[in-house]
């Protein structure tokens, strides 16, 4: 420490200080080592007196000073201690200097004559040496002065004190500005004077003289043409005229001017007036007020002698002024002027004292006969002649003579009191009543009365005394004191004894280890006294009280527990409107039981309000004050005048670790009566059916002038019934959910916030109310409020009915066909209706609309108006639907959708129509289906399977069906051609194809030909390089230059697809427009490689390397070119140029560094492991990597092992980092970057130079202030936006605070960026940014494009200010869609054994511009017939998750149909679409797949054409079928069995699975009419019935062919066309075969080629003789055939052909043929070596007697 010698200077907290853990400052005290009597610390209140301990709290406050008393400076040891333990001692060393005084200022003063001017800094002020201390600088004045006086005021320099003169003065004073330069020169002088003020500076002993401050001053022009004195007698008043005072100007004017008198200093001994009122210094008057004779002096006392009086003044006539000028007064002297002794009477307590005249006696010049009277009797004694014994007579008036023979006592009551006052008027005797008034003398005698010791202390507080556990508090008279009756009584009089106690102890505050037993009631109230918890919490301390003659006992009771505060519960303060009021402890009563020595230790923080006012504190507003603001009642509440009678302050008070909180209720006095509560808003209150419903301020509004909506308060009188009153409660959390808590009592503000809910709980009732009393505290409340409330369903109850409309025709759709129930929903004015999806064949329309579109809203007054219709739009159409929802926007409601199903009655004329031939493209040699994209024909009034294409040979192929694509077909349905079952096989030229003719069954267009055009084989190539250069931990596109496919036929890139057999192992292969976290990527294009949008992405392994080599094992494909294999190399190096990535080292972050300061280089930031990398493992610990610095640092040093680097040694190794022996020493002088650049490259064993990787590379080093406060990001909240979008980017998603940085100071750059979008700036480039500021977040610069597809991604960002660290931050973004579709690519198929199926992705999928796997869906419509299934329970709503897992379940709950379908919404991501899910049956059926069928025969329907087998076994029931559709041309019918049955055959409509087991159903198989025999196709609709399971409908198609004899079928044949045997018509014909057998066992072989006449030509002689064998065989046989066919044959059998097309598609109930029974079979002879003739087949007629089997024989029957 320094001090300047023979100084004293202030010690405090800057000069030491010490520091406790576990002590605050109040329990610390020093204590100086050594001699005491030399020592040179003292206190300033106690000058002179060594202080050899002092505490910490006087240390803080400056109490302590040094003082040098020359001499070298004695240095301080001390040692500090707790009371429990002592510091080791430690000492300060101080030096004394000389004190050096240098002149600062001395400009000297200008003033004007008589005028008066203050000396300050700017005038006068010196400099002196002293460091760190506040010396004390006297001026003297050396020198006399001869135009005024140097003066100083008195009294600290406050307003009003007097100034006095001085020859001494202090630099403080001249800073205070207390010191000024008067002038005091009456003379009248022709120019400026000029007063040198000779000084002298003292600073210690050390004295600068010879300072000279020149005042120069103006003269005077204003003199005074008469100063006579005033000569006046006693008190009576005397007129100044011009004759005492006139002023002239020194160069009078043509017009006299007005002269002002102003008073500087005012008469002592009299008053100087005007018109009356008394003049003070600073007033005055003028010349006229001299003339008009209205100024007057009087003198206020009545002297004996003459006495001289005076007034100082000055007289200005501006711009003109005077000297200072002095008016003498001369006051004459009285001889009979009375002199009054009045001198104390002393009286003991009880006692009486003799009044004489030595205490009171009244006496003049010419008499001492004075009568006194006693104005008002003594209150505390009585005065009474001496001796007498009257104690009741009292002494009212005496007389000099009494006094001075001593006959006058005064007696006292023996009251503790300490005076008396007695008032007198004494009164001169013997004269004449002229003067009277001048002959009182009034005044007041006092007596003194010395108190006695005869009242015993008592004690006047008693109360539980609360300490800490095991702590400590000053025991103050708080808590216990004292009160003595005696007068004079003082605490030092109270002594206070207490004896040991088990509990604690009582010490001295000053030396806490001194145990103290006895101590005054003044050292309670000084503070001086502490108890000591320790032992149990509660106990008493029994104190004896001694008044030195009296004693008393007294118990003080000590309560122990943990450290609290408290303050007084309703605590109030009353301010008047606009006023302020006093916090103080009256108003904050603070309890506590710690021990709090000062008002300092505890804090007020106000946490919440005040509203109407403020918190001052010296003046200024203040939210934080001590305790010892309260006490010094330094804290105001001031409010703002408002209406407002209520405030509330909410504190927060802290004691050490100890903290409560507390609220400060204000009550303002307004100063005008309020206007009453009232209700402002009383309405209904509507709510939804089980719902809750918010009580609007538009619905329950009270209010009151000047009355917050806080304080006026709802009570719930009586409460719903049909519901409950609730609050939101928010959660303490910033995450924690709302809570409804019940509530019998709200506040408008809740209302206003719409925190009151009513929650409606019982769905039966529809109507409720409750009442209220409501009440704001001021003025009458309201009372029974009762509201109303309205039950309204949940969903709006829309209901519509189907119905049907003429092909092209209109209908009004007006109730009943569409109705919204209920009474208060139609009266709704803004109810509209929401077409949710419009008719597809028709419109809905306005009558007085527009025609030209559909309506997509309308309103429910129009419906009611009946002005909207349906309008078909007359396309061949059977149905149409539309959906509708009604909405009542104001309400936020809307109906479920509800869907009208519109029959379209038909009109059939229309023919069929091709609309699409544009022939089919294929490749050579190669079969392809001719999709119904390039060949389809429309005909309104048939379905697709009934529009039939007949073609003629094709001209370079052959036309087949996918189900038989060996055999050639002439015709096929539209129904085959959409189910791609129509295939073309090319053959021949490459350019051709055929010839067809289009027929609907009645209207037929001809003459069409379908271009068929084959082209060459496609190849396919790849080129490219096949390889992709990487940066380690990037991502890298995949180019043309690396992957290039092409064909042959220049295929569309979009066509040419990439399989990923094999992934990456080393990163990710993924789509640009794919989520991040995506999967990996399977499928892509070569037009995605074109567009850059395939990624490949490196992801960094935890070891270093140095190269690293990858694989993709790629399939190329483009049908129906052959696939090719490929390979794609992926080679990830470090030695690669990388724009993402500078430096070719594995880390090469950086350096961050205080400034001044030092560190190491670790390899976190530096780390050239990945050069090791590229050694072998076994060889790498034997090699290092070199550093060589080649640019050292400019602003610091690098270290190595604590030696720095220099030229001469600039290497350190990779091992030296490791070791962290690398040090950056910052050498201060700023905050400027700083780096180096260094060459790292391999070194082997010794030293040695290892060819291998190398680079050469800068090392940044930030330097950072140390005072810097580095930024704190702040949460950020999710970008959401819609795709192609562009949205700005607020502090919402980033924002940070630094309150050291500007927001242009902090910097983001973007460190890896989502491939949905990208940054852009306001006014920058089209692309995007990598580095931008918190000011582009601020000012709305920022956006985000979306230009990917909707999916979701993080910006990785990293964040700085420029003098700290970066820090990693992250901002995510989600990409909404604009929009989606739900997929529906095939019907939910349910397998009509199980009854149930689970839905996947073929019937419910939701894509945008990509698939959505997180859609929901919600059932709108359900299913009619069945059940949707969650988990095995019936549920409305499901995710495309528990889809994909086969949760979702479709169950037929009632068996009475084939198909059902449900209605879903899908929601994704904030857009919903909806969707119709058909569900249909799948028959559990096998049906005949073989080849075509005779046209005009009869077949057998048997289990190898329909089976239902397995369908019986797993219901354990006879499946039944039901015929829906038959034939075109033919018929199904009941085969006769036995002879019994009636012959021919029966039309069958139903038949069951035992009639196909049994054989007893045909099919006859009819031809096409109107057209030449050709091969059609046909079809049979069944519905498939069983028990226990839903129906399903099954379809059995067949093609048929003209019947030809010379090909086998596979069918049984029960009949044959007619035509063909009688074209055979010859005897042979009949001929039976050897075995006889049905044709289904045993197929008549083929013809062979070239006929009957072609085997006579090969077989001439062969043939010959055999034929006429059997001709004369035949003449034989004949009439024996003749007598069978008579005895058999019943009729003609001729196969009928349908002639037109049934009704209902089935045949017509004529007979067709009979069946004998099997047991009427003929036995025949078999002629050996002969079989049917060629070219024929046996007679149909004969194939009636055959069976399978041998028939059995009866008794008696043999074969022969």
């Amino acid at each position: 420490m320094v001090i300047l010698e023979h100084t004293q200077k202030p010690l405090g907290p800057e000069v030491f200080q010490a520091y406790d853990p576990d002590s605050a400052c109040e329990g610390l005290t020093f204590q100086f080592l050594g001699a005491p009597s030399g020592l040179p610390v003292q206190r300033r209140d106690q000058p002179g007196e060594p202080a050899t301990e002092f505490s910490c709290r006087e240390l803080e406050a400056g109490s302590l000073v040094y003082v040098h008393r020359g001499g070298p400076a004695q240095d301080l040891t001390f040692r500090v201690s707790d009371g429990l333990q002592a510091s080791p001692p430690a000492t300060l060393k101080v030096v004394a200097v000389r004190p050096a005084i240098q002149i600062h200022r001395s400009t000297g003063l200008h003033l004007a004559q008589g005028s008066a001017m203050p000396i300050l800094p700017a005038n006068l002020s010196v400099e002196t040496n002293a460091v760190g201390q506040d010396v004390s600088v006297l001026f003297r004045v050396t020198g006399a002065l001869q135009f005024g006086e140097l003066q100083k005021q008195g009294a600290g320099g406050v307003e009003g004190a007097e100034w006095w003169a001085t020859q001494a003065f202090h630099q403080r004073d001249v800073e205070q500005g207390r010191v000024r330069y008067l002038s005091t020169d009456p003379q009248h002088r022709t120019e400026d004077a000029v007063e040198n003020l000779a000084l002298e500076v003292q600073v210690g002993q050390e004295i600068l003289s010879n300072l000279s401050f020149p005042v120069t001053i103006q003269r005077a022009t204003v003199w005074m043409l008469r100063l006579e004195p005033l000569h006046t007698q006693n008190t009576q008043q005397e007129t100044l005229t011009t004759a005492h005072l006139e002023a002239t100007l020194e160069e009078a004017g043509p017009s006299p001017p007005t002269f002002h008198y102003e008073v500087v200093q005012a008469p002592r001994k009299g008053n100087l007036q005007l018109q009356g009122t008394r003049l003070s210094d600073g007033q005055g008057f003028t010349q006229d007020d001299i003339q008009a004779g209205r100024v007057t002096y009087g003198a206020t006392a009545r002297a004996s002698e003459a006495v001289e009086d005076t007034f100082r003044f000055r007289v200005t006539a501006p711009p003109y002024f005077s000297p200072l000028y002095t008016f003498p007064i001369h006051i004459g002297g009285d001889p009979d002027a009375p002199v009054l002794t009045n001198v104390l009477l002393v009286v003991p307590e009880g006692g009486e004292g003799v009044l004489s005249a030595d205490h009171l006696f009244v006496k003049s010049l010419n008499s001492a006969s004075y009568l006194y009277e006693v104005m008002e009797r003594p209150r505390h004694g009585r005065l009474a002649w001496r001796g007498t014994q009257d104690k009741t007579t009292m002494v009212t008036s005496f007389t000099n003579e009494d006094l001075l023979r001593g006959r006058l006592v005064y007696q006292h009551d023996d009251s503790e009191t300490t005076e008396d006052d007695i008032p007198f008027v004494a009164t001169r005797q013997g004269e004449s009543s002229g003067d009277m008034a001048w002959e009182e003398v009034r005044g007041v005698f006092r007596v003194a009365i010395q108190p006695v010791n005869d009242h015993a202390p008592v004690q006047t507080i008693s109360r539980v005394f609360h300490v800490a556990r095991g702590g400590r508090r000053l025991l103050t008279t708080d808590d216990v004191a004292f009160s003595d009756a005696d007068s004079g009584f003082a605490d030092a009089q109270l002594v206070l004894t207490r004896k040991d106690l088990l509990f604690g102890s009582i010490v001295a505050v000053d030396e806490p280890t001194r145990p103290i037993y006895r101590f005054t009631q003044e050292d309670l109230r000084k503070r001086r006294v502490l108890f000591v918890h320790s032992g149990a919490d509660r106990g008493w301390i029994q104190l004896q009280v001694s008044d030195g003659q009296h004693q008393a006992t007294a118990l003080l009771e000590v309560q122990a527990s943990e450290p609290y505060l408290r303050v007084a519960n309703g605590s109030r303060l009353v301010v008047p409107q606009g006023g302020q009021g006093t916090i103080d402890t009256a108003v904050f009563h603070l309890d506590t039981n710690l021990d709090i020595r000062s008002g300092d230790e505890v804090h007020y923080h106000v946490t919440a309000g005040p509203r109407w006012g403020q918190v001052l504190r010296a003046g200024q507003p203040a939210t934080a004050f001590s305790q010892q603001d309260l006490l010094d009642g330094a804290v105001l509440y001031s409010h703002n005048g408002s209406l407002s009678p209520r405030d509330t302050l909410a504190f927060s008070v802290e004691a050490g670790p100890v903290h409560t909180d507390a609220t400060l209720q204000v009550t303002v006095a307004l100063e005008g009566p309020l206007a009453p509560l009232k209700l402002v808003r009383h309405k209904k209150i509507y709510v939804f059916q089980g719902e809750a419903a918010e009580i609007r301020r538009d619905q329950l509004e009270a209010a009151q002038e000047a009355v917050p909506p806080a304080d006026i308060v709802f009570s719930v009188k009586k409460p719903p019934s049909a519901g409950y009153l609730v609050m939101v409660s928010r959660g303490i959390l910033a995450d924690e959910p709302p809570s409804l808590d019940p509530v019998q009592s709200f506040s408008q503000a809740a209302v206003d916030a719409g925190r009151v809910l009513y929650l409606h709980s019982r769905p039966e009732a529809w109507s409720d109310a409750f009442s209220l009393d409501v009440a704001s505290g001021l003025g009458a409340p309201l009372e029974d409020v009762r509201v109303d409330l309205e039950v309204l369903p949940a969903a709006i109850p829309l209901e519509a009915q189907n119905f049907s409309v003429p092909e092209g025709g209109s209908l009004t759709l007006a109730p009943p066909l569409l109705r919204v129930t209920g009474p208060y929903f139609p009266t709704l004015p803004g109810l509209g209706l929401q077409v949710l999806e419009p008719p597809r064949h028709g419109a809905l329309q306005k009558e007085d609309g527009p025609q030209a579109r559909t309506l997509s809203t309308f309103s429910w007054r129009e419906v009611e108006e009946q002005l909207i219709r349906y309008v078909h739009d007359g396309s061949e159409t059977l149905t149409d639907s539309f959906v509708l929802m009604a909405n009542a926007s104001e309400m936020d409601r809307q109906s479920h959708p509800v869907a009208f199903t519109v029959t379209v009655l038909p009109v059939n004329d229309q023919p069929p129509v091709l609309t699409t031939n544009t022939g089919l493209q294929m490749w050579e040699g190669a079969t392809a289906p001719i999709p119904a994209e390039v060949l389809r024909s429309t005909d309104g009034d048939s379905g697709s399977e009934d529009l039939v294409y007949t073609i003629e040979q094709p001209s370079n192929g052959r036309v087949v069906l996918r189900a038989a694509p060996g055999t050639e077909v002439r015709s096929f349905t539209q129904a085959q051609l959409d189910g791609g079952l129509v295939l073309f096989s090319h053959r021949g030229t490459l350019d051709g194809g055929f010839r067809f003719g289009l027929s609907d069954g009645e209207h037929t267009s001809s003459g069409h030909f379908f271009r068929v055009t084959a082209q060459k084989r496609v190849l396919l190539s790849l080129e490219g390089s096949r390889t992709l250069t990487v940066c380690p931990g990037s991502v890298q596109p995949l180019s043309s230059q690396t992957l290039r496919a092409s064909s042959s036929a220049g295929t569309d890139p979009q066509l040419l697809l990439y399989h990923v057999v094999r992934g990456p192992q080393l990163g990710r292969l993924f789509h640009a427009q794919q989520d991040s976290t995506g999967e990996a990527l399977v499928n892509f294009t070569q037009a995605e490689v074109y567009a850059g949008n395939i990624l490949y992405e490196h992801e960094m392994p935890a070891e270093p390397f140095w190269e690293a080599h990858d694989t993709l094992e790629l399939q190329l494909s483009s049908p129906p070119a052959q696939d090719v294999a490929a390979t794609l190399a992926v080679a990830v190096s470090f030695e690669a140029a990388c724009p993402q990535r500078p430096s070719h080292l594995w880390k090469n972050k950086g350096l961050w560094v205080p400034e001044g300061q030092r560190a190491k280089i670790t390899m976190a930031a530096l780390d050239a492991s990945n050069l090791l990398a590229s050694i072998p493992s076994p060889q790498r610990l034997e090699h290092d990597v070199l550093f060589q610095v080649t640019q050292f640092p400019s602003r610091g040093q690098l270290l190595v092992s604590e030696e720095p680097l220099h030229a001469g040694q600039p290497h350190f190794l990779q091992s030296q980092l490791a070791a962290g022996q690398l040090v950056y020493a910052h050498g201060g002088g700023g905050t400027q970057q700083d780096g180096f650049r260094f060459r790292a490259h391999l070194q082997g064993p010794a030293g040695a130079t290892v060819a291998g990787p190398q680079t050469s590379e800068a090392f940044a080093i930030t330097v950072r202030d140390v005072n810097e406060r580095p930024p704190q990001p702040q949460a950020s909240v999710p970008l959401r936006l819609t795709r192609g979008s562009r949205v700005p980017i607020s502090r919402a998603q980033l924002s940070v605070v630094d309150p050291d940085s500007a927001p242009g100071e902090i910097e983001y750059e973007v460190q890896r960026a989502p491939h949905n979008g990208f940054l852009s700036l306001v006014g920058g480039g089209p692309g995007p940014v990598t580095r931008f500021t918190q000011a582009d977040v601020d000012s709305g610069r920022l956006a985000f494009v979306a230009n990917g597809s909707s999916v979701a991604g993080i910006f990785q960002l990293s964040m700085s200010d420029g003098a700290s660290p970066p820090l990693p931050m992250s901002l995510a973004v989600d990409i909404l869609p604009s929009a989606i579709e739900v997929q529906l690519q095939a019907p939910l198929e349910v397998p009509q054994a199980l009854g149930r199926s689970s839905l996947s992705q073929q019937q419910l999928r939701v894509v945008s511009d990509r698939e959505e796997p997180e859609a929901a869906y919600r059932l709108i419509q359900g299913p009619k017939y069945g059940h949707l299934l969650v988990g095995g329970r019936p549920a409305s709503a499901f995710s495309q998750l528990q889809i994909d897992q086969g949760e979702v379940v479709f169950a037929f709950t009632n068996f009475s149909s084939s198909h059902d379908h449900f209605r879903v919404l899908a929601l994704a991501r904030g857009v919903n679409a909806s969707a119709v899910v058909n569900v249909t049956v799948r028959a559990l059926l096998h049906v005949w797949a073989g080849g075509p069928w005779p046209q005009g025969a009869t077949l057998r329907l048997d289990p190898t054409i329909l089976d239902a087998g397995e369908l019986a076994n797993r219901t354990g029931s006879v499946p039944r079928f039901r015929l829906l559709e038959g034939p075109r041309h033919g018929r199904v019918v009941r085969v006769p069995r036995a002879r019994t049955e009636p012959g021919g055959s029966q039309l069958v409509e139903q038949f069951t699975q035992q009639d196909l087991e049994d054989g007893r159903l045909g099919l006859e198989v009819g031809r096409p009419e109107g057209r030449a025999p050709s091969p059609t196709g046909d079809s049979l609709t069944l519905e498939l019935w069983a028990q226990g399971v839903p129906p399903a409908v099954a379809s059995l198609d067949f093609a048929t062919e003209p019947y030809n004899a010379a090909r086998p079928y596979s069918v049984a044949l029960l009949s044959v066309p007619e035509a063909t045997r009688m074209e055979a018509g010859k005897p042979e014909s009949s001929t039976p075969t050897g075995e006889p057998g049905p044709v289904a066992s045993s197929p008549v072989p083929a013809v062979a080629k070239g006929g009957f006449l072609g085997f006579l030509e090969a077989n001439m002689f062969s043939v010959i003789i055999p034929v006429c064998l059997v001709l004369l065989l035949l003449a034989l046989i004949l009439p024996l055939l003749f007598y069978l066919r008579k005895r058999n044959k019943t009729g003609k059998h001729d196969v009928q052909v349908l002639t037109a097309k049934p009704r209902n598609g089935l045949a017509g109930d004529t007979e067709t043929f009979r069946k004998v029974e099997p047991g009427q079979a003929i036995p025949l002879t078999a002629v050996p070596g002969q079989g049917p003739p060629p070219g024929g087949q046996p007679d149909p007629e004969l194939l009636q007697f055959c069976r399978t089997p041998n028939p059995a024989l009866k008794n008696g029957q043999y074969w022969v």
